[in-house]
């Protein structure tokens, strides 16, 4: 805590209220206003305001229904971190989300009692026919790794005397 000035001294005093409506009364810093301590307060106070994100409109992904959906939510999250128009923590959180809408979208997909022609997707538009492609050639079968060689036997240790067990200096006595 600042020291505090006898009255007969001609000293400007730290002009902060504090918390219970009271000045501090403190010795002021040459040229300011305000103690070591609430100056220091004041200034990182102002410089985390400055540091600050402004605040702009939420990213609105709408609902994660289909695929179109996910690719669009993905589109608008990654624009908005590059325009710097939100933190890069909220937008792995928000991808993150994304990302599981889009493996609980596949894996509903997959269990689907409803069969669908093999030409329409989940969306619902169809897509083209996938060209024919040359057959991947088969590779010769990975032999078997050789077994594992096992260690000899771990020879046994004779019992250690019972007087070498019990000794003061392991007792500690």
């Amino acid at each position: 805590m600042p020291a505090k000035l006898p009255a007969n001294l001609p000293a400007s005093l730290c002009t902060y209220i504090k918390p219970d409506k009271k000045p501090c009364r403190a010795v002021a810093l040459a040229g300011y206003s305000l103690c070591f301590s609430h100056q220091r307060l004041t200034r990182r106070r102002q410089r985390r305001l400055q540091l600050q994100i402004p605040r702009y409109p939420a990213v609105r992904t709408g609902p994660l229904r289909d695929r179109p959906a996910i690719l669009r939510a993905i589109s608008r999250v990654t624009q908005a971190l590059a325009a710097n128009t939100i933190h890069p923590d909220c937008a792995e959180s928000l991808l993150q989300h994304i990302q599981i809408a889009a493996d609980r979208l596949a894996r509903r997909d997959l269990n689907s009692t409803q069969p669908r022609p093999p030409s329409m997707p989940a969306g619902g538009a169809p897509r083209p026919p996938i060209p024919s492609q040359p057959p991947i050639p088969s590779q010769p079968p990975i032999p078997p790794l050789p077994p594992i060689p096992s260690r000899p036997p771990i020879p046994s240790q004779p019992p250690i005397p019972r007087q070498l067990r019990e000794s003061p200096a392991r007792t500690g006595l």
